[in-house]
C-alpha cells in the first residue's frame, strides 16, 4: 500500500477535496478552521519574536545576549524534540495542539510584566517555556494536515499554510515595529500574542475530532512497545533509510550554517550598521510577506507540476544570491526587494520540503519524522547561532550575510547532485524507497 492510498483510506470523506488553487482550499472546512488558528496565532508569533529581540537588545546591548536568546530557545528542540515526535504519534494531534496554545497563551501573559534588566534571566526561561510547547506543536500540525487534505492537493495546502506562517509572522513584525515606539508597545506585543494563543485553540478544538489524527491507520510491533526508544529509533531509520528525505536533510543542513546566523544578526544589523529604526525593520520583513504571496501564487500555478524536490532546489538555490546581496545593501530600503526574493524562495524551499517529509513517511510515524529531523537541524542551527554573534562582532554582519549566501549555492549544487546521482544508480537497478513525485519514482 502506499502513502497516498493510506492517507485515502484514513480521510474521512468530507476531507476529500481537490482544489484548483490555495484559496479554494478554505472552502473545506477543517482545512479554513486550522488556517484561520495558524493565521492569529502566528501574527501573534511574528510581533512577540522582533519584541523578544528588541527588548533584550534594548535590556542588555549586545549581540552576544541576542545569540544567548536563540541559542537558550533552540535548547527544547535539541533536548526533547526527539521523544516528543514520538508523544505526538500517540496522541490525538489535534487535542496536543490545543493544549500547547493554551501553555504558550499563559506564558505569553507572563512576558507582560518582565520588562526590566533585572527580569532578563526571566525573560529567557519565558522563552524558553514557549519553544517547548512549540516543540510538541509543530509535529503535531505537520502529521495533521494531510488528514484533512487530499494527497495530490498536499503540496498546494504546505505551500499556502508556509504562506501563511510568513505572511503573519512578518505582518506581526511590522505591527510591533509599529508598538514598539510607545513606551508601553512591549506589554501590548505581548498581551496580544497570549489573545492570539487562545483563540488559536478556540478554533482548533472547533475542528472536531479528525480520524487519522486521533488514530493511526497502521502500526507496528515497535510502536505497540511501550518503549520510546524503540519507537525514537524507528523514526530514525525512516529518515536515515530513505535517500530522498537523507538528501533533503543533508541540503537544509548546509542552508541552515548560513542562515541561522543570519536570523541572529539580522535585527540588529538594521538598527546599528544601517542605522534603521524598528518601525523601519518592520517594514523590511513586511516586505518578505509580498514575496511569499509571489511564491504560493507561483506554487498554486505553473508550479503546481513540478515535483516538491524541484520546488526545494529552485527556492535554495534563489536564496544564496538575495542573501549574498543583503552584505552589499547600503541603506535599508535596499533590502526591500532582497526580501521579496527570500520570501518566494522561503514559500518554495518550506512546501517542497514539508511535502517530500509528509509523502515519504506514513502517517503512524510522521511526528516522530518531523521532530527527528528538526531536531538535527536544530542542532546545525546552534552552532550557526553560537558563531553568529562571535564572527558578527568580530567580521561584521556584512561578512556573515555573504558567506551564507556561499552556503545556499553550495546547499542547491549538493542536493541537485544528489539526485542526479540516486536517479542514474536507479535506472536500471531496483527502484528505491522514493518519496511521492520524486523523479526517480516516475
Amino acid at each position: 500500500m502506499t502513502v497516498a492510498e493510506v492517507g485515502a483510506r484514513a480521510r474521512p470523506k468530507a476531507a476529500m477535496h481537490s482544489p484548483r488553487g490555495p484559496f479554494s482550499l478554505l472552502a473545506d472546512t477543517r482545512f479554513r478552521r486550522l488556517w484561520i488558528g495558524q493565521a492569529i496565532s502566528e501574527l501573534g508569533d511574528g510581533m512577540a519574536g522582533l519584541a523578544l529581540v528588541v527588548l533584550v537588545h534594548r535590556l542588555a546591548g549586545t549581540m552576544s545576549a541576542i545569540a544567548m536568546l536563540s541559542i537558550l530557545t533552540s535548547l527544547p528542540q535539541i533536548m526533547v524534540g526527539l521523544h516528543a515526535g514520538v508523544l505526538v504519534d500517540r496522541w490525538d494531534r489535534r487535542r496536543t495542539m490545543i493544549a500547547c496554545d493554551v501553555v504558550r497563551a499563559l506564558l505569553a501573559a507572563a512576558l507582560v510584566f518582565a520588562q526590566d534588566p533585572r527580569s532578563l534571566p526571566w525573560i529567557y526561561a519565558l522563552a524558553i517555556a514557549q519553544a517547548a510547547a512549540s516543540v510538541f506543536f509543530e509535529p503535531a500540525r505537520t502529521a495533521f494536515l494531510p488528514a484533512v487534505v487530499e494527497p495530490r492537493a498536499l503540496l498546494q495546502a504546505n505551500s499556502f499554510s508556509q504562506s501563511t506562517r510568513m505572511v503573519s509572522m512578518t505582518a506581526g513584525a511590522a505591527l510591533a515595529g509599529l508598538l514598539l515606539a510607545f513606551p508601553a508597545g512591549a506589554r501590548w506585543v505581548f498581551a496580544l500574542d497570549a489573545l492570539s494563543f487562545a483563540i488559536s485553540a478556540l478554533v482548533l478544538r472547533a475542528i472536531g475530532p479528525v480520524e487519522a489524527a486521533a488514530a493511526p491507520v497502521e502500526s507496528s510491533s515497535l510502536e505497540r512497545s511501550t518503549s520510546l526508544t524503540a519507537e525514537l529509533i524507528e523514526g530514525l531509520r525512516m529518515l536515515f533509510g530513505n535517500p530522498a528525505l537523507l538528501a533533503l536533510l543533508v541540503t537544509f543542513a548546509i542552508t541552515l550554517l548560513g542562515t541561522g546566523a543570519v536570523g541572529v544578526l539580522f535585527v540588529p544589523f538594521m538598527l546599528r550598521d544601517l542605522g534603521a529604526s524598528t518601525f523601519a525593520v518592520g517594514i523590511v520583513r513586511s516586505a518578505q510577506t509580498v514575496g511569499m504571496l509571489l511564491g504560493a501564487a507561483l506554487l498554486a500555478g505553473p508550479g503546481a507540476r513540478w515535483s516538491p524536490a524541484r520546488v526545494l532546489g529552485f527556492g535554495i538555490a534563489g536564496l544564496g544570491p538575495c542573501l549574498a546581496l543583503m552584505g552589499w545593501a547600503p541603506h535599508w530600503i535596499a533590502l526591500l526587494p532582497l526580501l521579496v526574493g527570500i520570501g518566494m524562495c522561503s514559500s518554495a524551499i518550506q512546501a517542497g520540503s514539508v511535502t517530500i517529509l509528509q509523502q515519504g513517511v506514513p502517517d503512524r510515524a510522521r511526528g516522530r519524522a518531523e521532530s527527528a529531523l528538526d531536531t538535527l537541524l536544530m542542532a546545525v542551527m546552534l552552532i550557526a547561532m553560537a558563531g553568529a554573534g562571535f564572527f558578527g562582532d568580530r567580521f561584521g554582519a556584512r561578512a556573515v550575510f555573504l558567506t551564507a549566501g556561499v552556503l545556499a549555492v553550495l546547499a542547491a549544487l549538493v542536493g541537485r547532485t544528489w539526485r542526479s546521482a540516486e536517479r542514474f544508480a536507479n535506472v536500471d537497478g531496483p527502484q528505491k524507497d522514493h518519496f511521492i513525485g520524486e523523479p526517480g519514482s516516475r
